[in-house]
């Protein structure tokens, strides 16, 4: 089923969500980049529902450039709060 979206912005806003997020990712997805993942986030004593999201896989985790982002990512931690 098809909902048909008579607001001119909301289609926009549609179509630019679609190419700014699921686009890339089943792009990623297909390329065995990041797969998909639910996570329990609730406290021992409290239940809360569950996460999907996305996570990157260890294949993702490999490529150079994610190494020197998260190297960067790191320096600029230790620099901004000591950690």
């Amino acid at each position: 089923m098809q909902i048909k979206i008579k607001n001119k912005f909301l289609q926009l806003f549609c179509k630019h969500n679609y190419q700014l997020f699921k686009k890339p990712i089943d792009r990623m997805k297909k390329d065995g980049l990041v797969e998909l993942v639910c996570l329990n986030v609730s406290p021992e004593d409290e239940i809360f529902p569950p996460y999907w999201g996305y996570q990157l896989t260890q294949k993702a985790q490999s490529i150079d450039s994610y190494k020197e982002i998260e190297q960067r990512s790191t320096e600029l931690l230790k620099e901004c709060f000591g950690l």
